[in-house]
């Protein structure tokens, strides 16, 4: 069975139904066929050891999403949660302001209104809490716009790195009257100097986990599955094509995709991307025929099949470690609600 389907039907959708509004000159998009679980720990030919024999190797979970809202509207939001505490003038403007923006993938419904006709109306953007968020978690609640993408891929886990951690303090901030009278007394004392409180300097950066795979190409897969060079073919095809931009017209393309990261008592990223994806073949190489789903139709190309594929792949996660991520990865429980209007199933 092939994994997935590329839809380049009129109009292009999200797979949850939602239109690219502003999709004109877009490739298809990528759509998950059968429960859209990609299980290479057991289904795919990475070891000789049979799948009875995996039970305990340590893997990624990776939930695919879209970005659907951009980053300047995110943060307009993110920034109304901070203040909406102190004031509700903050949350009236960016509520409505937020309506005005063009999202990724969507366009200005509305035409351009004044800062005070903004003030006038509101809309229910800025969320604080979810009762589905975890309490560890509304920190990071409603801080990136995504929707699932309906793909799901276990990746194993084989580097020799378990967890490493960085603490940085910096100087302590010297104001107002100290300031003054630092200064002061440098310039008459020699040789003056003094011992500042120093300032605890939140990551500016996340971590980042790596992992490399071989996939073997030179045996078919029984059980009435694709051959094994198809299906490491598609996995690999899958993951590109994932990663690249999508151009949508003139002036708009569809960010490449982003991921949810859990590694059972170990990672926790709840948005996390690939800075770097490589693909390498060792062994002979042949042309051979691979098969794809585009629409209803099955789709043949010739393309290049080494003997193993070696599949390094990068991820650095959009947040900063913490307790409350590090705490969720000893959670045992497959999804998590961090976005509005984002309805997923805790287990």
């Amino acid at each position: 069975m092939n994994l997935f389907r590329l839809d380049n039907q009129e109009p292009l959708s999200y797979p949850d139904g939602q239109k690219f509004k502003t999709a004109v000159a877009n490739a298809p998009i990528a759509k998950p066929l059968g429960s859209g679980t990609i299980d290479v720990v057991n289904d795919f030919k990475w070891t000789k050891t049979l799948k009875e024999g995996r039970v305990d190797v340590p893997f990624m979970r990776l939930r695919e999403k879209y970005v659907n809202r951009s980053s300047f509207l995110s943060n307009l939001a993110y920034a109304a949660n901070v203040f909406v505490d102190t004031t509700q003038i903050a949350t009236k403007a960016i509520g409505n302001v937020g309506s005005n923006i063009p999202i990724v993938g969507d366009y200005i419904k509305k035409g351009s209104k004044g800062f005070g006709d903004a003030l006038k109306n509101t809309t229910d953007f800025v969320d604080l809490t979810n009762p589905k968020t975890p309490k560890h978690l509304q920190s990071y609640y409603n801080l990136y716009g995504t929707k699932d993408s309906g793909f799901v891929y276990n990746i194993p886990y084989l580097e020799d790195d378990w967890k490493s951690t960085q603490s940085k303090w910096g100087a302590g901030m010297i104001e107002g009257l100290a300031e003054s009278l630092f200064s002061f007394t440098k310039a008459i004392v020699e040789g003056f100097s003094m011992e500042s409180a120093k300032s605890y300097e939140y990551p500016a950066v996340g971590p980042t986990v790596s992992t490399t795979i071989f996939l073997d190409n030179t045996k078919d897969i029984s059980d009435g599955r694709l051959p094994s060079w198809q299906q490491n073919w598609q996995l690999i095809f899958l993951l590109v094509y994932q990663n690249l931009p999508n151009r949508l017209n003139r002036f708009l393309a569809q960010p490449s995709a982003l991921y949810e990261l859990r590694m059972s008592g170990l990672h926790y990223y709840p948005y996390c991307y690939i800075p770097e994806l490589q693909v390498k073949c060792h062994g002979v190489r042949k042309q051979k025929v691979v098969t794809y789903q585009l629409d209803a139709d099955i789709k043949e190309v010739k393309t290049l099949i080494p003997e193993v594929y070696e599949l390094n792949l990068k991820f650095t996660s959009l947040i900063p470690e913490s307790k409350n991520l590090f705490y969720e990865s000893y959670i045992d429980r497959i999804n998590v609600t961090l976005e509005k209007d984002q309805t997923t199933d805790e287990v």
